[in-house]
């Protein structure tokens, strides 16, 4: 392989993992600027206070496989010439949208842990905030999704 092929797969996979980072900071921006300070529950103790919201730790999964299994679909859909490489953006967002709904619905903030830590048991915020970094939340992903579809315009 030529130099420029070796730099234009640096700048692909660069860019696709540069994209995922920034997608995942994008998703936890709202949780660390407006829930910063708010106290959290384990899951233990999201039980004991709150018995009547059970159902809310099986949604979380089931939501999370929903919208990987959706953003498979419209990857599958959509995927076309540049854009490939801003789509990878809109991972993370995606995947989390539907816990933003969840939040908007019960005001409670679900920490899903992946990576290093997937192990580790869900985190839970009960709080009035809840509702702002949601819509925070599905706001940016609103805003990347027009600025996918206006690129695909243009």
């Amino acid at each position: 392989m030529e130099l420029i092929d070796w730099l234009y797969l640096v700048l692909v996979f660069g860019g696709a993992a540069g994209s995922l980072v920034v997608g995942m900071l994008l998703c936890y921006l709202p949780t660390l600027t407006v829930l910063r300070h708010q106290p959290t529950l384990s899951q233990e103790e999201f039980r004991r206070h709150y018995p009547r919201r059970w159902w809310i730790e099986p949604a979380v999964m089931v939501l999370m496989v929903a919208a990987l299994m959706s953003f498979g679909v419209f990857f599958v859909a959509t995927m076309a010439g540049f854009r490939g490489a801003f789509f990878f953006l809109l991972g993370i967002p995606w995947i989390y949208s539907p816990i933003a709904f969840l939040e908007l619905l019960t005001g409670t903030s679900v920490f899903v842990p992946f990576g290093r830590h997937s192990r580790s048991p869900l985190t839970f915020i009960v709080s009035r905030r809840v509702y702002t970094a949601a819509t925070i939340r599905l706001g940016v992903l609103g805003a990347l999704l027009a600025c996918y579809f206006i690129a695909g315009l243009v």
